[in-house]
């Protein structure tokens, strides 16, 4: 249990911190995922999540006396929460809330008007008492997991900046920041593909 002499330090993840990330999932997805699925779904999602993290993701740890508890992990380029793991004795001490925070933080700064995670069974209390809605129950593959289906759920906040909450309109939520610049990327790379395949296809003629 944490206490007033113990400080919890939520904080940017350094690239020596990954390791760390990645036994605190397992360890996690070992102990807390045991109740909501069966022993092939957890060894299903144990196999996925085998190797370090992606770079495309914006990573938080969560620290106490320089043990990492906790982290979060938010995608670079578009509005969803990619994981969210505290270790198991450290639960229900609201390290997961402060993770969040660092997240709809960042989110609000690169102007993402929403949040959308694929939740976990284990994770959907959690969710719901933040202020996620369940948009859709759904059942995933995941990698290294064979023909295992893993039930989860789709779910999204609305993210509250100082004027209030950002009304969200039909067909917008997706429209972020986030996606408008893979967006560009995008069309970008289509551009240049097209100059290229003109380049070849005069060289081709003349010849």
């Amino acid at each position: 249990m944490l206490t007033r002499e113990v400080e919890l330090l939520v904080r940017i993840a350094r690239p020596e911190d990954l390791e760390a990330i990645r036994d605190l999932q397992l360890m996690s997805l070992k102990v807390l995922a045991a109740k909501d699925y069966t022993s092939e779904q957890v060894d299903a999602l144990l196999a996925s999540k085998a190797g370090l993290r992606s770079w495309d993701e914006h990573h938080f740890v969560a620290e106490v006396n320089g043990l990492i508890v906790g982290f979060g992990a938010l995608a670079r380029w578009r509005p969803w929460v990619n994981a969210l793991f505290v270790h198991p004795e450290f639960t229900r001490q609201g390290i997961a809330t402060r993770l969040l925070g660092a997240m709809e933080e960042e989110a609000l700064r690169r102007r993402d008007r929403v949040l959308w995670v694929l939740s976990s069974l284990t994770g959907g209390p959690f969710y719901r008492a933040v202020g996620f809605e369940v948009v859709r129950d759904e059942a995933i593959s995941v990698d290294g997991g064979g023909t295992e289906k893993i039930p989860c759920l789709r779910m999204r906040k609305r993210l509250t900046t100082i004027g209030g909450e950002v009304e969200l309109k039909e067909g917008y939520v997706e429209n972020t920041f986030g996606a408008t610049l893979q967006n560009i990327a995008w069309m970008f790379a289509g551009a240049v593909g097209m100059i290229v395949i003109g380049q070849v296809l005069k060289l081709f003629f003349d010849v």
